[in-house]
């Protein structure tokens, strides 16, 4: 077991993805592990009796697509940026929401009040 698991219990059903690190970088490979592509993969070929499992034969023939690790980072670093941006656009409308939940609020109030 590698020290990296430091005491960590492996029960059946569970698979470590070992990535070479001079090939793919962890944050580029969660990035792609994240994709729609991977999902659409894995719920193609996941066994549904029980308990949902991808077998170990499809996880090892998933195909990853691997740019050069400069273009890993350039990728990486673009979806951050975008989901500093989402996280950024949420915020306002959030805040949008507030306000006009308040003004909602506010004129419902004026005019049960006589006020409008």
């Amino acid at each position: 077991m590698p020290p990296e698991y430091d005491k960590a219990l492996l029960n059946q059903r569970v698979a470590a993805l070992l990535p070479c690190s001079d090939a793919i970088s962890l944050p580029f490979l969660f990035a792609y592990l994240s994709t729609q592509e991977v999902t659409d993969y894995v719920k193609a070929r996941v066994n549904t009796l029980m308990q949902p499992n991808l077998s170990i034969g499809d996880l090892r023939s998933m195909p990853v697509s691997v740019p050069p690790i400069r273009q890993q980072a350039k990728i990486v670093e673009l979806l951050s940026e975008l989901a500093a941006e989402t996280q950024r656009l949420e915020s306002i409308y959030q805040q949008k929401l507030t306000a006009l939940d308040e003004l909602k609020k506010s004129l419902l109030h004026q005019a049960f009040s006589g006020q409008l």
